[in-house]
């Protein structure tokens, strides 16, 4: 008895569970053939602009925003409902724009792939579920509206996924497909696929999503009974689209000159392609891209087009599947030889043009050409001609740094690893000419060492044809000097010279060093004496100067030799010697008698001949001579007649006025012809007789 009670029981704990498991069962009765946006795959032709697909390529990586990420490859949320987030860049190209995406999972026991391998691939545990919204950025950041395309495959009955029902353009799947949907109160669509196959990878299973232009987007996925769930990701398009056109990319280049410096242009080329030129085999008969460099204005051409690359969005070289048609140097067709190689389907195509840096002395950039932030412009256009009746013509921009840099460097000319000061960089654009002549910025005890213009090494002038240019400048320690004149006033011509003055000076050198002695008039100077050591003590030289120093005030100062220190400037005014008259001090006639005839006595001829003029500067001058007391005795009697003078012939007799008696230009005195006498007449009366002569020189006209 005991063991029928048993049976039963168990029996009925059975069958209570078998009908819980039946009851939980949603129906899906409509097939989704009867939605209006329902298409059969192969019956439709989206056009590429209405197809965006991922492409985690070479250059994709992800930045964990919050959450867990298992193993660095799977966002994770786990039975407590939770969020993760990531940042996944560089994940494709619309349109040209290359494009990021934020990936934020939230639900319970369940994760999503983020890892190149395994990318958009879901596991889902029993009773878990997740919710996946994608959010779209451009590369600064900005929200970018974009078309996107998914593809899940391996959905089965355990599996429903939801979705904004205005959210989608169309959904595609193969006739055998077994998909039902429903309508949810607030405007989602819930899908599931009656297969039962929780392994099914067929093409019934698969389920193609293209959605209208949208900043973000949101999927969930709920797992509903059995066992663990995985649903794959399938990166190829259930359905042929339209060849998208290339695009031109804009490009920025921090180099100008290297194998790197392109014209850039993308072009992403679904798994299946159709067009108006191969119906339905999914391949394409032609694919050609035209590139056309915008013509720089010449002279200034600085690049032309040189070689090409193309590389796959994992960075496979593809080069070799095309070949160069040249109309011109800054006009191409890149045309693939076989259209139909699957190396180039389900990919973007990067096509680079590689750029020949031509710049150089005799072709100068147009700085009109440089903007503000010293980038040079190289526009383009991009042109995919092997689309029929094709009009759409996209436009490029390489954006190449045109600017370098001069680093000046100070430096000890005796000892070049001294640095005197922090380098000076002068900024400067590339093929420009450059002028640092005047960059000697004052540096405490040295001086400049200008640059010879024939240094090739160091010249402060020239054409920039590098990012970095290194010039140094060097600098001579200064050796103090300290220089005096100790003629205090001026300096005069010496006597019997022309242009021979005598100067007193002294020197003293901090550092011991030859010099020179140099004087300097209207800014040119003229060496005057070279001296092979300095011992600091006071030195008296004569010297010879130009004629045109004499009346003028003259800068003399001496420079060091080696360390070519120039020392403090002491100026003189140089002084011309002025004639001089030579007038014995007293006129002796002698004694002499009174006769009873008038008669002449002469100046002894050895006082006359010491009457002369001394003129070294051969300047014009004239002699005055007046009486100033005539001749007189004590008792006041004076002599009758007065003092005579006879010179070049004419005769003179003194008075009281200023009598011209001899003019000249150069040194003179009176010759033998010349006299100077007086007269004694009967009636003078006998005496001691003294008189005083004034004698003038003066320079000027006579």
């Amino acid at each position: 008895m005991k063991n029928k009670l048993l049976i039963i029981f168990v029996t009925l704990t059975c069958f209570i569970f078998c009908f819980f498991m039946i009851n939980i069962q949603e129906s899906y009765a409509d097939p989704i053939t009867q939605l209006p946006n329902f298409q059969y795959s192969g019956t439709m032709l989206p056009e590429s602009k209405d197809i965006f697909n991922f492409r985690y390529g070479k250059n994709t990586y992800f930045k964990k925003l919050s959450g867990e990420v298992l193993n660095g490859e799977k966002l994770y949320v786990n039975k407590t409902p939770s969020e993760a987030q990531a940042m996944i860049y560089h994940i494709g190209y619309y349109q040209g724009k290359n494009i990021n995406v934020k990936i934020t999972l939230t639900g319970r026991a369940g994760g999503l792939y983020i890892n190149k391998k395994d990318f958009l691939n879901i596991d889902l545990d029993i009773g878990g579920w997740i919710t996946i919204k994608f959010e779209f950025f451009d590369q600064a950041n900005n929200p970018v509206s974009i078309p996107l395309t998914t593809n899940w495959n391996k959905i089965n009955k355990q599996v429903s996924l939801k979705i904004g029902k205005d959210k989608i353009r169309y959904l595609i799947a193969d006739p055998t497909n077994q998909f039902t949907y429903k309508e949810e109160s607030n405007g989602e669509l819930t899908l599931q696929n009656n297969v039962t196959s929780a392994v099914d990878t067929g093409i019934n299973s698969s389920l193609q999503c293209i959605l209208y232009p949208t900043t973000e987007v949101s999927f969930n996925f709920n797992h509903k009974q059995g066992y663990n769930s995985y649903i794959k990701y399938n990166h190829e398009n259930l359905n042929a689209s339209m060849l998208s056109n290339a695009y031109g990319l804009d490009e920025r280049f921090d180099t100008f000159n290297s194998n790197d410096l392109t014209l850039t242009a993308v072009q992403d080329i679904s798994n299946n392609i159709a067009d108006e030129s191969n119906a339905s085999n999914g391949k394409l008969n032609a694919l050609a891209t035209n590139f056309r460099k915008e013509i720089d204005s010449l002279p200034f051409s600085q690049y032309k087009i040189d070689g090409f690359q193309v590389l796959d969005s994992d960075g496979n070289n593809l080069t070799d599947l095309f070949s160069l048609s040249v109309k011109d140097e800054n006009d191409i067709i890149l045309i693939a030889r076989n259209p139909k190689d699957n190396r180039l389907y389900n990919t973007t195509l990067m096509y680079l043009v590689k750029l020949k840096w031509i710049g150089s002395e005799e072709k100068p950039v147009d700085p009109g050409r440089i903007d503000n932030n010293g980038y040079l412009k190289v526009p383009f256009e991009v042109q995919t001609t092997s689309i029929p009746n094709n009009t759409f013509i996209s436009k490029g921009q390489s954006s190449i740094f045109y600017k370098g840099n001069i680093n000046i460097n100070f430096v000890d000319i005796d000892n070049p690893e001294k640095i005197l000061r922090d380098p000076l960089t002068i900024p400067s654009i590339l093929t420009l000419s450059f002028d640092l002549s005047k960059e000697y910025p004052d540096i405490p005890n040295y001086q400049p060492v200008f640059t010879p213009s024939n240094d090739s090494e160091n010249n402060d002038k020239g054409i920039l044809l590098e990012k970095t240019k290194e010039i140094t400048h060097q600098y001579l320690r200064k050796n103090n000097i300290h220089f005096e004149i100790l003629d205090k006033d001026s300096l005069t011509i010496n006597q019997g010279t022309q242009t021979e003055v005598t100067m007193n000076f002294s020197v003293s050198l901090e550092l011991s060093d030859a010099y020179d002695l140099y004087g300097e008039y209207n800014g040119k100077r003229q060496l005057i004496h070279h001296y092979t050591t300095s011992n600091g003590k006071k030195d008296s030289l004569t010297f010879n100067i130009p004629k045109e120093w004499i009346g003028k005030k003259v800068i003399f100062y001496v420079v060091s030799n080696h360390y070519n220190t120039e020392s403090n400037k002491e100026e003189r005014q140089i002084i011309a010697r002025e004639p001089e008259l030579r007038v014995p001090p007293i006129f002796s006639f002698g004694e002499t008698e009174i006769k009873n005839d008038k008669y002449g006595i002469l100046l002894p001829d050895a006082l006359k001949n010491e009457i002369k003029v001394i003129d070294d500067a051969q300047v014009k001058w004239k002699i005055n001579v007046k009486e100033m007391l005539p001749f007189s005795a004590k008792n006041k009697e004076q002599l009758l007649e007065r003092i005579h003078f006879t010179i070049k012939g004419k005769e003179y007799i003194l008075n009281q006025e200023d009598q011209t008696i001899l003019t000249g230009e150069t040194s003179t005195q009176l010759d033998k012809n010349d006299s100077i006498f007086i007269i004694i007449t009967p009636a003078d009366k006998p005496g001691k007789y003294q008189g005083i002569l004034e004698w003038t020189l003066l320079n000027g006209p006579s």
